[in-house]
This record gives structure tokens, C-alpha cells and sequence, in this order.
């Protein structure tokens, strides 16, 4: 892997506009920042980042010119990205250094954002380096670990349903992040049942706790695959949960039957919480209307009932 063009600015929540220039690939820093690289699309082969795509012809035009436009391109798209994020950061987000690149990996060009961040005693650090006061390779222990950072993209994506490869170090990827590059990413397996749980209490709630407890006894792998079982539903109701899984801010495109056989089903009244898998929720949970109008909830259990305390 070599990296050809290299650009980084600071970027901070109301800071002025970026502005990215060319900068020298120091051969002690390009290790580091392909090792970024190298984790982002190690995310994508194992399925960790789950699948993604542009909003906008725009928004991938955006990426082309990041990937394999002349210089001048590539210092305007990564200006124009550096501005969006930087747009989107808040008080409640972390300043940081904006890195674009682009470069060859066995013969495939390949072009990464990244957002890269230090403890806030250092971003003094930051400050200096997109100056050039000192170089990226000065400081570069003090950035995000490769594999931990805390944003970042790269394409091209070879998967076949997917446009880009987009990490995070938080569990899902901040909507802010996705919306400033332009992209809207699937949903992570392991939540997809809750979602899909959610929209058949939306589109078919006569039906949803029976489709609920078969989906945590299915094997299938993707919601078209699960419905095309579930001869009960008709196609009009089919089509309806799945318009509603694509059209979700994470749109619902793969399943993990691990996790789904795991999914839980929750009973709130009076702020009290009531949780278990969805099979023992439904067999011994029920609940009725009293005559005074209240509800009364009742539990059969095997075991002898414990309680303890929690903040």
C-alpha cells in the first residue's frame, strides 16, 4: 500500500472554515495512517461495518474526486468534506484532526476520510500540526489508535451491496457523521430484529407477537428472506414492512438469527419493567383489567422469586 496525496485540517465545533492543502506523505507517518486504511476495510470483509450507500450522485462524485480526480479535485472534495463534518460537531463532540488520502493497494486505488482525535490536553497538538508548525508523524502516538478511530471511510467498497465502507468507534455510526459525507448506512445485524419487531407493531399489530416469536426462531438471513416463510402475511402487508424497513434512518438489510433467537420483550406499566426473551415474556407474563379499572400483571415462574437493588 502507498499513499499519493495526503491532506489534514483541525477541525472544531464553530471553527472557522477548512481549508485543505497538499501535504508531504512522511514515510514515519504513512504506516500509520494505511494501518487506519487496513482496519476500515477489515471491518467490511468481516461484516462489522455494515453495508452503505450515497444519498446523493452528488455525494459519490464527491468520493471519485477523492479516489482518482487531479490534485486540485481532491483538495476541494476534501475541503468540502472536512467542512461538513466539521458542521456537524457540537459541544457535545470531540475537536479533531481531518485526514484525506488516496493511494494504490496492489494495484487498486483507494481513497479514506478520517476523523482522527487526541485527549483534550493535546489538541493544542492538532492545532500545530494542521499549521505546520510540526509534522503529523510528531504526534501521531498521541491520535487514535488504528482500529480504534473514531470516524472514518474508505472506498471503494467490494462488496456487492455496498458503496463505501464507513467506521466508528461508537456502536453505530453518529448520524451526523453519515449525513456530512453524504451516506446512509444498514442497520447492524445484531439490532435488526428489534427494528424489524418495531415495524410489524407498526404495520400489522394483529400479527406482530406471532411474527415477532417466529422471527426468534428463524434462520433467515435477510427480511425478504424471513417474509417469503410467512405465507400468513399477505403481499400487500409483505411489501408494506419492507417499504418501512428501507425507508428507517438505518434501513434493515441483514438478519443474525444468533441474535434474534435472543431478543428480548419488555412489559412497562407504572414504571416498572418487566424483561425476558420473548418466549418465557409471552408464556408466563399476563396481564388483565381489573374491575376497578386498573391492570393486574402476573408471573408464573418456576423458580423462587429474588429482588436486589440497582441506580
Amino acid at each position: 500500500m502507498a499513499i499519493k496525496w495526503l491532506t489534514y485540517v483541525y477541525i472544531r465545533a464553530g471553527g472557522e472554515s477548512p481549508a485543505c492543502s497538499a501535504q508531504s506523505v512522511p514515510s514515519d507517518a504513512e504506516l500509520y495512517l494505511e494501518e487506519h486504511v487496513t482496519a476500515l476495510q477489515s471491518k467490511g470483509r468481516s461484516g462489522a461495518s455494515p453495508p452503505a450507500e450515497f444519498l446523493e450522485p452528488a455525494h459519490r462524485q464527491r468520493f471519485e474526486d477523492l479516489l482518482c480526480g487531479h490534485e486540485q479535485q481532491f483538495l476541494a472534495a476534501a475541503t468540502s468534506l472536512a467542512a461538513q463534518v466539521q458542521a456537524g460537531l457540537h459541544g457535545g463532540t470531540t475537536d479533531g484532526l481531518f485526514v484525506g488520502l488516496n493511494g494504490d493497494a496492489s494495484g487498486i486505488a483507494f481513497a479514506s476520510v478520517l476523523k482522527l482525535e487526541v485527549t483534550e490536553k493535546h489538541r493544542g497538538a492538532l492545532q500545530d500540526v494542521a499549521g505546520g508548525k510540526i509534522a503529523i508523524s510528531t504526534v501521531q502516538n498521541l491520535l487514535d489508535k488504528p482500529g480504534d478511530r473514531q470516524k472514518g471511510v474508505v472506498v471503494p467498497d467490494p462488496r456487492p451491496d455496498s458503496s463505501l465502507i464507513v467506521g466508528d468507534r461508537l456502536s453505530e455510526t453518529a448520524l451526523f457523521f453519515l449525513s456530512a459525507i453524504g451516506a446512509r448506512q444498514a442497520q447492524k445485524p445484531a439490532l435488526a430484529a428489534v427494528e424489524m419487531a418495531k415495524v410489524f407493531q407498526e404495520v400489522a399489530p394483529d400479527l406482530a407477537v406471532a411474527m415477532v416469536e417466529r422471527l426468534t426462531t428463524s434462520e433467515a438471513r435477510t427480511p425478504q428472506e424471513f417474509l417469503g416463510q410467512e405465507r400468513e402475511l399477505s403481499a400487500a402487508t409483505r411489501a408494506q414492512v419492507m417499504e418501512k424497513l428501507t425507508q428507517r434512518t438505518r434501513p434493515v438489510q441483514i438478519l443474525s438469527p444468533v441474535r434474534g433467537h435472543n431478543l428480548k420483550k419488555r412489559v412497562i406499566a407504572d414504571g416498572i419493567v418487566i424483561t425476558g426473551r420473548v418466549s418465557d415474556v409471552s408464556e408466563k407474563v399476563t396481564w388483565v383489567r381489573r374491575q376497578d379499572g386498573g391492570w393486574r400483571i402476573q408471573i408464573d415462574v418456576d423458580q423462587e422469586p429474588r429482588f436486589d437493588y440497582i441506580s
